[in-house]
């Protein structure tokens, strides 16, 4: 793996923490005036399509990036 590679994994790496903690701070900020029902079909929704974020960076990391997964890896997305 290059250098160049490696040097930017590592700022993605340290950017996704505070871009979280900010994304936790602004979602836990909005207050809904929707029914109880329908808030919880929008988190319901949210959180499915957040469960397929690590299996997203797995097959990315292996296709396109070309890194070796090993099979605990690829269980562990399981």
């Amino acid at each position: 793996m290059s250098v160049q590679k490696q040097v930017m994994g590592n700022i993605v790496g340290l950017l996704s923490a505070p871009t979280y903690s900010i994304f936790l701070f602004v979602s836990g900020q909005v207050v809904s005036t929707l029914p109880p029902h329908m808030n919880s079909a929008i988190m319901l929704t949210a959180a499915m399509l957040g469960s397929v974020e690590l299996p997203a960076a797995i097959i990315n990391v292996y296709f396109i990036i070309g890194e070796l997964v090993n099979g605990l890896q690829w269980l562990g997305m399981g």
